[in-house]
């Protein structure tokens, strides 16, 4: 798992017509669950480019309007023809309590029979984890 830092701002207006605004002005509206109440804001969508278009997981520390909230990707949406973010869902991750992520396998070497001519089948490339966060980081 990898590290981030993330600097975004709280919505102050939820709903239709102020999450079209946003998106307008290239930002992309998120939401933080997993704490007693959810966290609504927004960062520009360069920002995530790092954590998104990459196989790898990251820990995102927020830096919500000067609080710091550390948490991970849990889902994303894409538009359907553009293909650019269209909301961004983070979890919320505490000290002491386990988390299920996806991390990516990576392959070392390879097999005897890759090595006389055969061909390598990869059927995962992910494979779901339940740990703690700290120990998550080791890889």
């Amino acid at each position: 798992m990898k590290h981030q830092k993330i600097k975004v701002s709280l919505r102050k207006e939820l709903g239709k017509k102020a999450t079209k605004a946003l998106r307008k002005n290239k930002c992309v509206p998120c939401v933080l669950y997993g704490g007693g109440k959810n966290i609504h804001f927004f960062a520009e969508e360069r920002d995530f480019r790092h954590i998104v278009y990459t196989p790898n997981v990251y820990l995102v520390e927020l830096n919500i309007d000067g609080e710091i909230y550390n948490a991970t990707l849990k889902d994303i949406q894409f538009h359907p023809v553009r293909d650019n973010i269209l909301h961004i869902d983070f979890f919320q991750i505490f000290e002491g309590k386990k988390i299920t992520v996806e991390i990516p396998i990576k392959l070392n070497g390879l097999a005897e029979g890759v090595k006389e001519g055969g061909k390598m089948q990869i059927i995962r490339r992910k494979l779901k984890v339940k740990a703690f966060a700290a120990e998550l980081m080791l890889y």
